[in-house]
């Protein structure tokens, strides 16, 4: 079965998706301000975060492109979404690490790394 994954045509459809995309990328571009405004010389998480939330940015613009592209840049940035998504569990692992025990920090990456082939099938198949 395949999906026809397209633009919506309807002006109603196209609102609701630029507004639900604009706030996505303006609440991502506000963190982004703060983590910039809060980061200190020599801290890793920061620059971290400030990493994962441009790479979500990306994928709130695919919008404005129209067909075959839509469809192409899609898939583009949803992969750049889903390196944000892992660098989001690495930076939560970071936080968490002083209060999991070993075994508990080996369950949180293991799981991470096995969901990973899924995204890059899910990607794959678009």
């Amino acid at each position: 079965m395949v999906l026809n994954v397209g633009k919506p045509q309807d002006p109603t459809g196209l609102t609701i998706e630029a507004w639900a995309q604009g706030f996505m990328v303006g609440s991502l571009m506000v963190m982004a301000c703060i983590t910039f405004a809060n980061m200190r010389r020599g801290v890793l998480l920061h620059k971290l975060i400030l990493t994962e939330l441009v790479l979500g940015m990306f994928h709130g613009t695919f919008i404005f492109t129209n067909p075959p592209v839509y469809s192409w840049y899609l898939s583009v940035t949803a992969i750049f979404l889903n390196i944000s998504w892992s660098l989001h569990n690495v930076i939560a692992r970071i936080k968490v690490k002083p209060f999991l025990p070993k075994w508990g920090i080996i369950l949180f990456i293991s799981t991470l790394a096995l969901v990973q082939p899924y995204w890059i099938l899910e990607i794959t198949a678009n």
